[in-house]
């Protein structure tokens, strides 16, 4: 006869244990843990690009002892020749800064600069925030496009429009027959330009699509006159070419015909890329002497290590010295063995004329 339990003792058992359990004193639940920040990268961390994508962060020195290149595209970045030192200052680094990031000032020391207004061909690239903004401005760019330049190209390599030169007539102060002097010169300038040559009308039509390229850059002056090589026109045209890194010379040629013709944002992101270029530059002595020190420690590594058993310690010594190659002689130098022997002609005498014999 087997004993089955009741139900009302097996709840009453259950009953009676969580009483005791509940006698015990309460134990509050620990309070949750604050999430530990993240770590946050120190200010002299620099990310470490690779294949276009930041792969982890590197101090300068740890970055150049690993051989890798450090670029500094900051506001402040001038090429090397421009570079100072505690012992050795250099005064005109501030102002140099201000011309890279067209921050021109009051005062007659920026007078010049604010004419010039570009100064990649002296050595001073743009900064970056600033190609940024050349990049990033979209109605340059759609002005640009808008021009119908197709005249540029439909004129000859050779091709030249100059700009107008001033004009000179004869000074009606000068008596008739009377010399020239430093008061009173044989010509005068009367204050107009004018062209060394007739234009024809596709060379006028150039020139109205070259200065509507200048307004797009915000470089021509609203006086000037529309289809003409004027001042205004030259100087616009001449800070142009500055931009371009061509010669200013102030005259259409082909170099800038082809300027013109490009897209801007490619001309803005080779900008960016030379400035990159020249910025990587600077820091390749450091890259070259990180590489050296790698490759000593290397070679004081394999030093290290016996040398394997046999005659030479080395692969590089087990090499046979290789024969000198033998020099071969040109074909000119020997003869052919299958050559016919030439019959040798006899020379040529002169034949003296014999005087006729005398009569005595």
């Amino acid at each position: 006869m087997r004993y089955t339990p009741r139900p009302r003792v097996t709840a009453l058992t259950f009953l009676l244990l969580g009483l005791v359990a509940g006698s015990a004193p309460p134990t509050l639940a620990a309070p949750a843990k604050p999430p530990a920040p993240a770590p946050q990268a120190d200010a002299g961390d620099l990310p470490v690009v690779e294949g276009g994508r930041a792969t982890g962060q590197k101090t300068a020195e740890a970055a150049r002892h690993d051989g890798l290149t450090v670029l500094d595209l900051s506001d402040g970045w001038l090429p090397s020749i421009f570079s100072e030192t505690p012992d050795k200052p250099e005064p005109l680094r501030p102002f140099l800064i201000d011309l890279a990031n067209e921050k021109f000032r009051s005062g007659g020391k920026y007078s010049r600069a604010r004419e010039d207004r570009y100064f990649e061909v002296f050595g001073i690239p743009p900064s970056l925030n600033l190609l940024r903004r050349r990049i990033a401005d979209r109605r340059r760019h759609a002005c640009h496009a808008r021009v119908k330049d197709g005249v540029l190209e439909q004129l000859s390599e050779k091709n030249v429009i100059p700009a107008e030169e001033a004009e000179k007539v004869p000074n009606p102060a000068l008596a008739p027959g009377e010399k020239p002097t430093e008061d009173k010169p044989s010509m005068i300038y009367t204050g107009r330009t004018v062209s060394p040559r007739p234009l024809t009308a596709l060379e006028h039509r150039a020139v109205i699509a070259m200065q509507a390229h200048l307004r797009c850059e915000d470089l021509l002056s609203g006086k000037a006159n529309a289809g003409r090589m004027d001042r205004r026109t030259v100087d616009g045209l001449q800070k142009y070419q500055r931009l371009q890194t061509v010669g200013d010379s102030g005259n259409v040629d082909l170099d800038t015909r082809t300027a013109l013709l490009g897209d801007s944002r490619e001309q803005d992101f080779r900008a960016l890329f030379g400035l990159c270029a020249s910025a990587s530059s600077t820091r390749r002595d450091s890259s070259r002497t990180a590489r050296r020190r790698a490759s000593s420690a290397r070679s004081r590594a394999a030093s290290s290590t016996p040398p394997s058993s046999g005659r030479y310690p080395s692969r590089r010594l087990a090499r046979r010295p290789r024969r000198p190659r033998r020099r071969r002689r040109s074909p000119r130098s020997h003869k052919p063995r299958c050559r016919r022997r030439q019959k040798r002609r006899p020379p040529i005498r002169s034949r003296r004329r014999r005087s006729p014999p005398r009569l005595i």
